[in-house]
């Protein structure tokens, strides 16, 4: 809405439901965390 807002709010949430092995450790966990990175900060200059 282009407002300044104090609620505006991201959430990410898993429950594993998908069956996809888990990523703890190693280039698969990099490229997610920077993937992730990229993408929350994206969304906080959406909003």
């Amino acid at each position: 809405d282009g407002d300044t807002s104090t609620n505006d709010t991201v959430f990410l949430m898993a429950n594993g439901r998908a069956g996809g092995a888990e990523i703890t450790t190693g280039p698969d966990l990099e490229r997610f965390m920077e993937g992730l990175y990229e993408v929350c900060s994206h969304l906080a200059r959406l909003i």
